[in-house]
């Protein structure tokens, strides 16, 4: 049909644009963040323990978790929160590959606790 010949590393930089237009920017998406936080505070003047002080920070598609893509993550939501007395906040996990290690070299004062759901669910798989 059409002889035309294009380099591997061409192509794929080209599919990584059209990919980065139809889905956005990662990265820019994730320093929304602090955005939102403001908006919550906005529309919930005074009531941010309207539900016992949970609210989601921040979430992120990554490729795959591991040690790497977590510190990337939490170094992006301390920056952006500013997260200066560590021993006010909570970090509830579920375990995911690479987490603990990098909540306790990043944060070492906040308090840790496992989500009781996963907790639930993995006892489960186990005992069946």
């Amino acid at each position: 049909m059409f002889k035309i010949k294009i380099s591997k590393h061409c192509a794929r930089r080209t599919k990584e644009k059209a990919l980065k237009k139809i889905n956005g920017d990662d990265l820019e998406q994730f320093y929304l963040v602090h955005t939102y936080c403001k908006e919550l505070m906005n529309t919930h003047p005074g009531r941010l323990d309207s539900n016992n002080g949970w609210w989601p920070l921040a979430w992120v598609v990554v490729e795959k978790e591991n040690a790497e893509t977590w510190k990337w993550f939490l170094e992006g939501v301390m920056q952006d929160i500013g997260i200066v007395n560590q021993k006010e906040w909570v970090v509830i996990s579920d375990k995911q590959n690479g987490l603990e290690q990098v909540i306790h070299d990043l944060l070492p004062e906040v308090t840790k606790r496992n989500c009781v759901q996963h907790i639930y669910q993995n006892f489960k798989k186990e005992h069946r």
